[in-house]
């Protein structure tokens, strides 16, 4: 175990990386394991920066913060998964509905909390198929949920922090509302009409684009076609008063789970059309059982 890091020369403390019974020494060969432990983990080599080296048979190790439990069958690539995700039931209908958009090539899509709430299991529904889908991190005040599904069905979208954001810009909004009468992707347009929230929440942006029930989850996409806002509510006593919660909310989720995800470049205008195009290949619609 840790008392045993002693044991191997290599500098400073070759067995930092030394775990609950297990041998991982980095860059020094092997060590001898307590019962119970695989020979795998003795065998480990540093491997750059990659925070996953030393994951095996499903154990997740962290150089630097510590160790965990990986859910059964996960490995170095996916050493961060939280659980493996409930299989949608097939013979049912979900019972609810929202929208997600894809952030990083591993699979990692964001959506709002209250979408997720509550849920057996949950979907993503793409043209081939229905994915199943696990929850890695939510944030109940931000209404903010990241997800992950084993694959990536489309591309990712670009993420520009929302403090480069204009009263009066142009935004539109992406989704899939009443998705038991409308079956396309849905996208609308209008402006950023407040730099707020409701009652002036600092941590959320007002639109003027049109909402409707199902939009949740959707992203706010700039001018340029990157994402400054994820949808997340509609002011019922007014028309065309909507709400997204800030890109930069989600981002401090992405950076404390450690998920890649593609920073905006600087903002160049696109067509309507272009937009539209590129935003319905990483938005989906995401179904709750």
């Amino acid at each position: 175990d840790v008392s045993d890091c002693g044991s191997i020369a290599g500098g400073a403390n070759s067995c930092t990386y030394a775990f609950d019974g297990e041998c991982d020494h980095p860059g020094v060969g092997t060590g001898v394991c307590s019962a119970g432990t695989d020979v795998a983990d003795c065998s480990s080599q540093a491997d750059g920066a990659n925070s996953c080296a030393y994951a095996f048979d499903g154990e997740c190790d962290h150089p630097g913060v510590g160790t965990g439990v990986c859910s059964a069958g996960t490995d170095v690539a996916d050493c961060r998964s939280v659980a493996a995700a409930p299989r949608v039931p097939r013979d049912r209908t979900p019972r609810g509905s929202g929208t997600g958009f894809y952030i990083s090539a591993d699979g990692h899509l964001a959506t709002n909390h209250h979408v997720i709430d509550d849920c057996s299991s949950l979907g993503v529904l793409t043209d081939e198929a229905i994915l199943d889908a696990s929850i890695v991190a939510v944030n109940r005040s931000d209404d903010l949920a990241l997800l992950r599904t084993s694959n990536l069905p489309g591309t990712t979208a670009t993420l520009r922090s929302a403090d480069d954001t204009s009263l009066g810009q142009r935004v539109y909004v992406v989704g899939y509302p009443l998705l038991g009468a409308l079956r396309s992707v849905n996208f609308t347009e209008g402006l950023v009409s407040s730099l707020t929230g409701f009652r002036g929440d600092p941590t959320a942006l007002q639109t003027s684009a049109a909402i409707q029930p199902g939009n949740s989850g959707g992203p706010l996409i700039d001018d340029s076609g990157a994402v400054i806002g994820i949808v997340n509510s509609q002011l019922d006593e007014a028309d065309n008063v909507g709400f997204a919660v800030r890109i930069d909310e989600l981002i401090t989720i992405l950076r404390r789970e450690g998920v890649s995800y593609e920073a905006a470049g600087s903002r160049t205008m696109a067509r309507g059309e272009a937009i539209a195009a590129l935003a319905s290949e990483f938005t989906y619609p995401v179904l709750c059982y």
